[in-house]
């Protein structure tokens, strides 16, 4: 019996009449993130096909009169098609469907204990792993993870998720003491739980976007450290985050920073492994990771330099209040990330921007190494009070670079 794909319930079609932009056909909605994904005719004469439960065979036999070529052809490149959509949840099958309604997702209610926690709220639920703001009995709040086990799944599955489960708390326990980054305070194998400390903020990118006129540039240079401080911890280590983007950097009241979301990270020894999982936003993958598909957006995990690049961004926008590199549609943001030079509208401090300017090369090897070859480039001397003086954005950017002090980017 063949498969039948109809579109994930967590998506929806939005037609032309919808869309800013009239060049696209229509518009897929994540309806969880909010965000709009542009489809040309191409892409969503297909879609439209499974607002319905089809068979590729069938999805295939209604384009069979439109192109030239023949059926089998026909269906193996849709065949290909469904299978990223369906890896990407924008397509789901009639069984997956089914094991949803039999098994909705049990997240944990306010007032549930956990041990010697009490759930306060729910922050986040991505099954199987829900994500809650909890206090202990001594009134102390922190933030506990919870796996749940589907109940009818193998052994096989029970193990390769609570694997992947326990990776992210291994991770933070080898990072003990690491700036900026959360302190493990519990991990129970048996009750799949992992418990961290809780830290009261918004967003990095929230917080630049709301207090962008308010902030002064001590502040912007104080943000920058920290996270400088917080990937040289990591790198240090051995270890790379995975996903770095300003929605895993968070602010709080004090303008102090913390690094979130280790669920992606690895081992840098662990890098030759096959199917380790990576994260990773558009505006944050390096020219030389970006792909033209976009439905595979980034071409394999990231590496020290790589992660260099996403910390040049996020230092970029906390600078300038906005992302270097633009782009209404997928191909000209892609062709802004790999050929668009910086440009700066705001006053900037020298060393500062020299410092962003090398981490954002789009040669990986004119790069500093890692987050510790960047900030030994004379950390003190760049995040002082000197520092601070700024220049115009016509003033010549002085060398600052590497050769000078004989460091190897």
């Amino acid at each position: 019996m063949e498969t039948l794909y109809s579109l994930s319930p967590g998506f929806s079609f939005i037609d032309r009449s919808g869309l800013v932009d009239p060049a696209f056909e229509a518009g897929l909605l994540n309806k969880s993130s909010g965000q709009m994904l542009l489809l040309n005719a191409e892409i969503a004469a297909l879609l439209i096909l499974f607002r319905e439960p089809v068979s590729v065979a069938e999805a295939a036999q209604a384009f069979t009169h439109k192109l030239a070529a023949s059926p089998s052809d026909i269906q193996a490149v849709i065949q290909a098609s469904v299978d990223t959509f369906f890896q990407q949840g924008i397509l789901t099958t009639g069984k997956q469907l089914q094991q949803k309604l039999a098994y909705p997702f049990p997240t944990l209610q306010p007032g549930t204990a956990v041990k010697n926690y009490l759930v306060l709220k729910e922050l986040s639920a991505t099954p199987p792993v829900g994500i809650y703001l909890v206090k202990s009995l001594t009134g102390k709040r922190y933030v506990l993870k919870k796996l749940f086990i589907h109940p009818k799944a193998s052994p096989g599955a029970v193990r390769a998720q609570k694997k992947e489960f326990a990776h992210e708390f291994h991770v933070l326990h080898h990072l003990e003491g690491c700036p900026a980054v959360g302190q493990l305070v519990e991990f129970d194998a048996d009750e799949n739980i992992g418990v961290v400390d809780y830290f009261a903020g918004v967003s990095l990118r929230k917080f630049i976007t709301s207090n962008h006129k308010e902030l002064s540039t001590a502040d912007r240079i104080s943000l920058f450290h920290q996270l400088l401080n917080c990937m040289d911890g990591l790198h240090s280590r051995g270890v790379l985050h995975g996903d770095i983007h300003y929605s895993n950097v968070l602010v709080n009241k004090k303008k102090q920073v913390r690094l979130i979301d280790f669920d992606l990270a690895y081992f840098w020894r662990d890098r030759t492994k096959k199917n380790l999982r990576h994260g990773g936003i558009t505006d944050f993958t390096p020219p030389e990771r970006i792909t033209d598909d976009v439905f595979h957006k980034s071409a394999g995990p990231p590496d020290f330099r790589a992660e260099v690049y996403q910390i040049g961004i996020i230092g970029y926008f906390i600078i300038q209040g906005r992302l270097p590199f633009g782009g209404h549609t997928w191909r000209e943001k892609v062709a802004t990330i790999r050929q668009a030079s910086l440009t700066w509208d705001v006053f900037v401090p020298v060393v500062i921007r020299d410092l962003i300017e090398t981490a954002l090369q789009k040669d990986p090897a004119q790069r500093f190494a890692s987050a510790t070859a960047m900030k030994a480039v004379g950390i003190e001397t760049v995040f002082s009070a000197r520092a601070v003086a700024t220049v115009p954005v016509t003033t010549p950017v002085a060398g600052f670079l590497v050769e000078p002090l004989g460091l190897n980017r």
